[in-house]
């Protein structure tokens, strides 16, 4: 109890532990630039599984107890042929 007390008489110390403190609150800063959130500055490279994916869609979907393809997916699925026939060295796997 004698230390608690000689502790806190001393000023320095109390400011001391006031600035760790605070600075152990101190917010984190979140980065709003693109390139610091790492998505990337530019385009996808041509022919890459980025670019697949961002460009041509790497997936679709079907409503909820239906095989039927909707026209959305339908282009979609155009657009990964002729992607797939442009750089065959992809496999694809279909699930479902």
């Amino acid at each position: 109890m004698r230390r608690i007390a000689a502790f806190t008489r001393n000023p320095a110390a109390v400011a001391l532990v006031a600035m760790l403190a605070v600075a152990g609150c101190a917010s984190k800063q979140t980065p709003n630039n693109p390139a610091d959130l790492g998505l990337g500055a530019g385009a996808a490279t041509p022919g890459s599984s980025q670019d697949f994916t961002v460009n041509v869609g790497d997936r679709i979907f079907f409503d909820t107890d239906s095989s039927v393809i909707r026209a959305d997916a339908q282009t979609t699925l155009t657009r990964q042929a002729q992607w797939l026939n442009q750089y065959p060295s992809y496999a694809i796997t279909v699930e479902g």
